[in-house]
């Protein structure tokens, strides 16, 4: 993985960006098997947006987030 540096932000910023759009509630063993692997694979940079499900990538995300502990190692 590639990282770069963003002013301000004292953590590795990957340079590939993940997007969330593909995550949900629906389907969470899917969900966080996909961020997981991403993490393991060095990602820390993700997109999430409201409008991606209506706001439940999100949440889905945020859920995965506290459940794993790993807040502080994602941008």
């Amino acid at each position: 993985m590639h990282y770069g540096t963003i002013p301000g932000v004292t953590k590795p910023v990957a340079r590939l960006i993940q997007g969330t759009v593909m995550i949900g509630s629906n389907n969470l063993d899917y969900s966080f098997g996909l961020l997981d692997d991403i993490l393991a694979l060095g990602g820390t940079t993700f997109d999430a947006a409201h409008v991606y499900g209506n706001g439940d990538n999100e949440r889905t995300f945020g859920r995965w987030l506290a459940a794993r502990g790993v807040r502080e190692q994602v941008v």
